[in-house]
């Protein structure tokens, strides 16, 4: 949801990244966090399933503290 909403606020923001610095660190700084959620998501969901498929062990875990790390 937050991917879809950074998107919408990309396509209608008044300014570009050739608007100065107000452009440039705006679309830096926001494209960054969306790749950082989009990355979070993708390893909890993995997680889930490694959870869920019973694949995770009270001295197999790294994978889901890694993520958590991240």
């Amino acid at each position: 949801m937050f991917s879809q909403i950074q998107l919408y606020e990309f396509r209608l923001a008044r300014f570009s990244l050739t608007d100065g610095i107000f452009g440039t660190c705006f679309f830096l700084l926001t494209g960054l966090h969306a790749i950082h959620v989009i990355v979070g998501t993708i390893l909890l969901s993995r997680c889930y399933k490694r959870i869920h498929d019973k694949k995770t062990t009270g001295e197999d875990h790294f994978f889901i503290e890694s993520s958590i790390w991240y």
